[in-house]
């Protein structure tokens, strides 16, 4: 489903580049001016502003950041870092070159996802991170002949690798001759080059070391989060707090400063905005439930597997829903008490029926004898009777 991922009247893109909330590209649509996307309109290209790239080049170049990707989910920025290179003559004179100096602002270089990688033959490559601040160099050297350079290894030999630390903001890359280094030997390659890269965009090619080419950008991956404190002590203030309905709060690596939020299981969209996070319909997919086809109920966050009416079993995938043989229900004691105090009630107003119809009569009775009844039965009777009568006289 599409959830809603910046806030209402805000621009959701530059160019084909989505920019969800805290990042915005319009006043009042990014959380502050760490999270503003400055969008080129006539390029289309969004930037970092808050960041900065130079590059030296036989002058000087710089700009912000270019944003290739932004992610919700991951707390990943997707940047393009150009190439430092530098390319020399048979006798080790700069023939031409370049150095990058990068500054992410409070974005992270990823630890877990990027390498720093050198290319080259008897060359040196170094990267200098801020922040705090740690020094990396490679020595590079092709056994070309011997077989030591080879398709897709960077272990020393015409390529090399090493992991990014925890927490780098500021990084220098150059690369140049070994100290000593007067001269190039062989033909292989006089140029050298450094960057880095997301481990899963770059593969080494062994005629990269002879044709790469000068200009070339890879993508690099950014961490970010908010705040400037932990969960724990962000869940404190309610006014500050980013997270949420139907979100969660958590930390990301060690190093970087703040907290991440992200939609509860079963829910997805933007936690960083009002009703961001919504719920999702497993049953509308059968990759998202592991119910028997047509056996989903949705919930809130989540799903039931649920035979129908009449039937009973598992509804689950490789289970089985059959139908209920017809037998007689079995009486619940509640239904036996009602069945009780029903009959009571029955014979209580037949009991108080007959009472009050044996009262009546008995009044009746009494009524008569009292107002002479007695007498005037009896001469009606010997009205009724001539024989009787004529038989006297």
């Amino acid at each position: 489903m599409n959830a809603t991922q910046c806030k209402p009247t805000c621009s959701d893109k530059c160019g084909n580049v989505s920019i969800p909330y805290p990042f915005g590209i319009e006043e009042g649509c990014y959380l502050d001016e760490s999270y503003y996307i400055h969008c080129n309109s006539t390029t289309g290209i969004p930037h970092l502003n808050i960041s900065s790239i130079f590059t030296v080049m036989f002058g000087y170049w710089s700009h912000p950041l270019e944003v290739v990707e932004i992610k919700i989910d991951g707390n990943l920025i997707r940047i393009n870092l150009p190439i430092a290179y530098r390319c020399y003559n048979e006798w080790g004179k700069l023939v031409s070159g370049s150095t990058t100096t990068i500054n992410t602002s409070r974005f992270p270089f990823s630890s877990t996802q990027n390498w720093f990688t050198r290319i080259g033959c008897d060359l040196e490559a170094n990267i200098r991170l801020h922040n705090p601040s740690v020094a990396m160099k490679c020595l590079l050297d092709c056994n070309y002949f011997h077989g030591s350079v080879r398709n897709g290894s960077c272990l020393g030999h015409g390529c090399c690798q090493a992991s990014i630390p925890q927490g780098m903001t500021y990084a220098e890359i150059d690369i140049g001759l070994p100290e000593n280094k007067t001269s190039m030997v062989g033909n292989l390659s006089r140029c050298g080059y450094a960057f880095i890269v997301e481990k899963d965009k770059y593969y080494f090619n062994t005629s990269e070391l002879r044709n790469m080419r000068n200009n070339m950008s890879f993508p690099v991956a950014l961490d970010w989060s908010v705040g400037d404190t932990k969960c724990e002590e962000a869940q404190k203030d309610k006014v500050t707090y980013m997270c949420q309905e139907n979100s969660v709060c958590y930390e990301g690596e060690t190093g970087v400063n703040g907290y991440r939020c992200k939609c509860s299981d079963g829910y997805t969209g933007n936690p960083y905005i009002q009703n961001g996070c919504q719920d999702v319909n497993e049953c509308e997919s059968s990759e998202l439930n592991d119910c028997l086809q047509g056996y989903c109920k949705n919930t809130r966050g989540g799903y039931n597997c649920i035979c129908p009416n009449d039937h009973q079993g598992n509804a689950k995938k490789g289970g089985e829903c059959t139908p209920v043989e017809p037998q007689s229900k079995p009486r619940s004691v509640i239904e036996g008490i009602i069945e009780g105090v029903a009959g009571a009630v029955v014979v209580m107003i037949f009991v108080y029926c007959g009472a009050k119809r044996r009262i009546r009569l008995k009044g009746r009775k009494d009524f008569f004898k009292q107002n002479g009844g007695i007498m005037l039965q009896k001469t009606l009777f010997t009205c009724k009777d001539p024989f009787n009568k004529l038989k006297k006289s």
